[in-house]
């Protein structure tokens, strides 16, 4: 048939010449490759893949979606190698996006160590940038963008480093929106990492509220050993600071047990109302110095002075009341560890064990190695700890023996396969 001939249309019952055939075909061919196109943008949204066993072996979870508890699927501590075949994930060892957290950009990781290997618990995307290959500790490249408006829109400044002051930059009390790409990091009201800061983790911040926008003048990356917990679930850690100027630091969290959003104070807030925390702190974290605490602002009202420690739930007094705070030199202070501000008797301890999680219950503290825990009546009890200092090898056997692993300074929740098996303890650094 040649090229000029004609076909007969059965719908309209007319005839109709062979090229619009061919332009017909061409139509269909571009919309079949026009849904081959969708779907390979569908296949390479972002996905991640557990795997049971090291070198991407056994069974599987594959996400694309947030997780944020492996418990329903059955594949909860069970992962000991990751693929990343897109985007950038956050991957922690509790639910909920806490415990011990880390980013992993696209790429194998065909072995895990000590932090995640049979400990991972919840995972979420936080951004689609970037590739590279090696030890997932090196992927995490420090970078943070700062925008001029809302959205991620405007004008923009992007750092991979600390910045004390953005006024030389030209984007002092600028930034309304950011996005984390990589690292945690620390953002400050002041030049010099002074005033109200705030600890942001990778994610995109479409709007900073009031208590940050056009508010930002200085930030630094904080290193895993400046961060007192991995992460908080919030986007915010406690940092133990640097400045020799600042008088002490301390952190105020909006729900009991150091859980919701948090605000980081490392000077005098005479008006917590411009923060956006005023009446919303439950639970402290005092790292350094002594702080008053007032009801009213510019210190005024009901106050009291507390030191170092962890208050877990204040006092009705304080309790969703806090206005402004202040650095204390006074010579009593109530200690944190108990509700109401009692004095706690880990105080000057470098490891603190509990029997319950969520550091609750009986507590045990040590400054040196123990070898057997039965000789403090608790072995095989521990279920949650607090490390203020060093690194300590936890094992499950007397003498430093059985299955051990290694901790840093931090807040663990729950000792996973330590729970109720911990025998020994040992410092090592």
């Amino acid at each position: 048939m040649s090229a000029n001939s004609s076909v007969f249309d059965i719908k309209t019952g007319s005839t109709l010449p062979r090229r619009w055939l061919n332009i017909a075909k061409v139509g269909v061919a571009a919309m079949v490759a026009s849904a081959a196109a969708a779907l390979a943008v569908s296949v390479s949204a972002a996905e991640i893949i557990f795997y049971e066993y090291e070198g991407l072996t056994g069974q599987q979870l594959s996400l694309r979606n947030t997780n944020s508890n492996f418990e329903p699927s059955g594949f909860n501590d069970r992962a000991n190698s990751i693929r990343v075949r897109s985007g950038t994930w956050l991957v922690c060892t509790d639910a909920e996006f806490r415990g011990t957290c880390a980013t992993f950009a696209r790429g194998e990781y065909r072995s895990l160590d000590a932090r995640f290997t049979n400990q991972i618990s919840s995972a979420r995307e936080v951004e689609t940038y970037g590739s590279s290959t090696g030890d997932y500790a090196s992927r995490q490249r420090p970078l943070i963008e700062f925008f001029e408006q809302r959205e991620f829109v405007g004008q923009s400044l992007l750092l991979d480093a600390d910045t004390d002051n953005f006024s030389p930059l030209g984007f002092n009390d600028r930034a309304i929106s950011l996005i984390v790409s990589g690292g945690t990091w620390e953002l400050c009201t002041d030049a010099g990492y002074r005033g109200i800061c705030r600890i942001y983790q990778p994610g995109r911040y479409n709007d900073l509220g009031a208590a940050m926008a056009r508010e930002i003048s200085s930030a630094r990356l904080q290193s895993s050993a400046q961060n007192f917990s991995a992460a908080t679930g919030n986007g915010d850690v406690v940092g133990d600071g640097n400045s020799n100027s600042n008088p002490g630091k301390l952190m105020l969290y909006d729900e009991d047990g150091f859980l919701g959003h948090g605000l980081s104070i490392t000077g005098d807030v005479a008006d917590l109302d411009h923060s956006g925390f005023n009446d919303a702190t439950q639970s402290i974290v005092i790292e350094r110095g002594a702080w008053e605490f007032c009801t009213n602002a510019n210190f005024k009202g009901v106050c009291r002075v507390m030191g170092v420690g962890y208050y877990r739930r204040l006092d009705a007094e304080l309790y969703r009341a806090i206005s402004s705070i202040r650095a204390s030199t006074a010579a009593s202070v109530s200690m944190g560890g108990r509700p109401g501000g009692a004095r706690n008797p880990n105080d000057g301890a470098e490891l603190v064990i509990y029997d319950h999680r969520s550091f609750t219950g009986r507590s045990l503290s040590t400054r040196t190695s123990i070898d057997n825990l039965t000789s403090k009546d608790f072995n095989d009890r521990a279920m949650s700890m607090i490390i203020h200092a060093g690194r300590w090898q936890l094992c499950s056997d007397a003498n430093y023996v059985g299955r051990c692993a290694v901790f840093g300074p931090g807040q663990y929740e729950h000792l996973h396969d330590l729970n109720n098996r911990l025998s020994s303890i040992k410092r090592i650094m």
